[in-house]
């Protein structure tokens, strides 16, 4: 029974170079791949692909439950299918099903595969230190042969002999074995070539008896579940970011662009193959417009033949090529090697699979909208701009919303789109593992539409604040999904009864606002909404008074800004009684003394602004509240929400300006220190050009403030005022507009006369 044993270590270029030659030497006639057997159904539809790419199997009745086998150029396994398609040969898969995989695995919480590195092992027995660059040294950099195989073989029976084999592992072989005697008694003729990890080698190569390894099969069956798993096989692109053991994929490798270019170089020698690396290492410098000469590049190739030599390496490694780039082309550049590694050791590189390869109804839904609305599923990035007022621009709008939906981002929203636009702009990237996500959500329905609107509405049961409820419902109806947010809407109301906290009532209005003051060019019907913001407008206007009442400073600006968030939401409704109502609660939160001095401030100003308060009305605000009865620090909270970081009304009203001068003039020194602090918080939000006006201002006569009676009346005309009573001023003036200021911002209207000494 010719059988041959290919040990191989996934995704090696040498190995898999070893393995092609091998096999075009001994031309066997059938081939026996290590993977799943589910992949049979599957296995000639490989020719047509363009690695890299993966192999998926997922689970018909739970497609959340998948497991992937990627490929790549330089996969050992990858050429041998390869090999076999070309020559029409019987290709056979070993390995444990995966449905029996997919049944433990729910059932259980882990299978007890090997947790040790073998390589690892071998490379201390050789006296280095990493396994994988001592094996990539030694088998994937070494020139192809062979007898390589037969090494490796005896390598691992030996390590093998020294270890515990696993529960896992001992599964996997026997159904492995069990695979290759039932081809073995079919084709006793045929000679068998079996590709495999390096690991599982010796197990096929000294096989126990039958008996043993139907017992073990049979205790595995004692564990399944009644019913198993549906297991359904497609190939799906990948991409060599995906292989990077960062990125999640155990079985993956830290540089697959090295691995790459070992595979694209495998024809060349030791030296040409480490100057085309040096020079793609280049070709990174110039496009991050740094300076990267031919002479470095020789340099760099020079220092690792002698790295090499000074290791004792037959040829330069992964490990010398880099330090030798780092030492001489990276040496005065700010760049460093790992900023580099995104883009060459790893790489964007994308497969492709055609579009008749088997699909879930999911899939194929995007790929025909995909398709009608000339969008093409690629990894290069771009923007897109859309006007949601041509046909063809909304359709986009809605699929990229609906797969945002799904949680599959595609497409990301540039910004948040703005209220009444018709504007839109994404940016559009498609990334391998989102095909993953798409099988995953092919339970929820067999459309983007249906699928988007059930999983919404299971995602929202599971939901128990407001805003993220109204910011859902904002996006289903920018997707176009009318089922979902009557749902949706429901869900929505019953959590808002049990809602008490008014910040998070205040942020559920904005969104619920523009639905219905904007609704959608669909002509989704935005009025269902009317109802629940009408209600919880209704709760803001009777509880925020008494919620305002005796709150500390921290409590009283986390509600302003509930306060403001509510007011720019009422005043988008064209419904007037609404607004009616909220300036109705803000003359109470002003009127009431025991309102925080910052939200009685702040609803003086949103009512001056709104006309609910004539012009005359807030002078007598601003008396009020500096009158001496009342508490400082209360009256400076009270200035910095009326002022709300903007000084226009001090600079445009001389009567505010002045009350409030007069005031901070009559504290006494130890009080106003104290204030100053609050007062300096208030002016620090002001620009710096409304700073310096109010200063020219306080420079000069102010109008429209009255003497009081036992002062004499102020002459008309300029006034004079004493040079150094006016420079004893600067710095209090100072400190309390946080920036130093001069005679000349005082208005001295004599740049050169010059102020007496003290």
């Amino acid at each position: 029974m010719p059988t041959r044993i290919f040990c191989i270590r996934h995704h090696g270029p040498g190995s898999a170079q070893n393995v092609r030659q091998a096999l075009a030497d001994w031309q066997p006639q059938q081939l026996l791949i290590e993977g799943p057997p589910e992949a049979e159904a599957v296995t000639d539809l490989a020719g047509s692909l363009k690695p890299p790419v993966a192999l998926l199997l997922y689970s018909y009745d739970r497609p959340q439950t998948s497991v992937y086998y990627p490929f790549t150029i330089f996969s050992p396994e990858w050429q041998a299918l390869q090999y076999g398609l070309q020559l029409s040969l019987p290709i056979h898969w070993l390995d444990l099903p995966q449905t029996y995989q997919l049944a433990l695995d729910a059932s259980t919480s882990g299978r007890g595969f090997a947790a040790h590195d073998p390589l690892q092992d071998l490379a201390q027995a050789a006296g280095e230190g990493d396994g994988d660059r001592w094996w990539e040294q030694l088998i994937e950099q070494g020139p192809a042969s062979e007898d390589v195989f037969h090494a490796i073989l005896e390598a691992m029976s030996a390590l093998r002999e020294t270890v515990s084999i696993s529960e896992g592992d001992r599964q996997r072989e026997a159904a492995m074995r069990q695979k290759l005697r039932q081809l073995q008694r079919a084709y006793p003729q045929d000679r068998l070539a079996v590709i495999c990890g390096a690991w599982h080698g010796p197990a096929l190569s000294q096989m126990p008896p039958e008996a043993e390894d139907q017992a073990q099969l049979e205790q595995l069956q004692q564990q399944l579940p009644p019913s198993l798993p549906r297991v359904q096989a497609t190939w799906i692109p990948w991409s060599y970011r995906q292989l990077a053991t960062q990125q999640g994929y155990g079985a993956g490798m830290t540089s697959p662009g090295w691995y790459h270019h070992l595979w694209e170089s495998r024809h060349q020698s030791p030296e040409a193959r480490t100057r085309g690396w040096l020079t793609q290492m280049a070709h990174c410098l110039r496009e991050a417009e740094q300076p990267a000469s031919t002479g470095a590049i020789i340099q760099a190739v020079r220092l690792a033949n002698s790295l090499a030599a000074l290791r004792d390496r037959p040829q330069p490694g992964f490990s010398e090529v880099q330090d030798a780039a780092e030492a001489v082309m990276l040496a005065d550049s700010p760049l460093s090697l790992s900023e580099l590694a995104d883009s060459l050791l790893i790489s964007d590189r994308l497969g492709w699979v055609p579009d008749d390869i088997p699909t879930t109804p999911l899939q194929q839904d995007l790929q025909q909208q995909a398709h009608h609305l000339h969008l093409t599923l690629e990894s290069d990035p771009r923007l897109l701009d859309l006007d949601l007022r041509q046909p063809r621009d909304n359709q986009r709008s809605q699929l990229f919303h609906r797969l945002l939906l799904l949680g599959i981002p595609w497409a990301s929203l540039q910004g948040q789109p703005g209220l009444g636009t018709f504007r839109e702009r994404w940016h559009l990237e498609w990334q391998p593992q989102l095909e993953h996500q798409l099988i995953q959500r092919c339970i929820w329905g067999s459309s983007l539409e249906t699928a988007a609107s059930a999983y919404s509405q299971s995602e929202a049961q599971t939901l128990k604040q407001l805003p993220p409820l109204a910011a859902l419902l904002d996006q289903l109806f920018r997707a176009n999904l009318p089922q979902a947010i009557h749902n949706i809407r429901d869900r929505l109301e019953s959590v808002a009864g049990q809602t008490q906290d008014l910040a998070e009532i205040a942020h559920t209005l904005p969104p619920l606002v523009g639905i219905i003051r904007y609704g959608n060019l669909q002509q989704t019907e935005g009025s269902v909404l009317q109802p629940i913001c009408d209600r919880l407008i209704l709760r803001c206007c009777l509880k925020f008074p008494p919620a305002a009442r005796h709150l500390n400073p921290s409590a009283a600006q986390h509600l302003a800004q509930a306060l403001l968030t509510v007011h720019g939401a009422i005043a988008l409704l064209p419904d007037n009684s609404h607004r009616c109502r909220w300036l109705s609660s803000l003359k109470t939160l002003l009127n009431a003394p025991e309102t925080a001095g910052l939200l009685s401030g702040l609803s003086c100003r949103l009512l001056f602004e709104q006309q609910a308060l004539p012009p005359e009305a807030i002078p007598q605000q601003l008396a009020w509240v500096l009158q001496s009865g009342n508490s400082l620090e209360r009256a400076a909270y009270w200035l910095e929400g009326f002022l709300q970081g903007s000084g226009l009304l001090l600079i445009h009203d001389d009567q505010l300006l002045g009350r409030l001068d007069d005031w901070v003039r009559s504290l006494p020194e130890k009080e106003f220190l104290t204030l100053l602090p609050l007062l300096h918080r208030t002016f620090a939000h002001f620009s710096p050009a409304e700073r310096r006006q109010i200063s020219l201002k306080l420079g000069q006569p102010v109008s429209g403030v009255t003497s009081p009676p036992n002062e004499p009346p102020q002459p008309s005309g300029p006034v004079s005022l004493d040079p150094k009573r006016r420079r004893q001023v600067l710095p209090v003036l100072s400190q309390l507009l946080g920036k130093p200021l001069s005679d000349v911002d005082l208005g001295h209207r004599h740049r050169n006369e010059s102020l007496p000494d003290d």
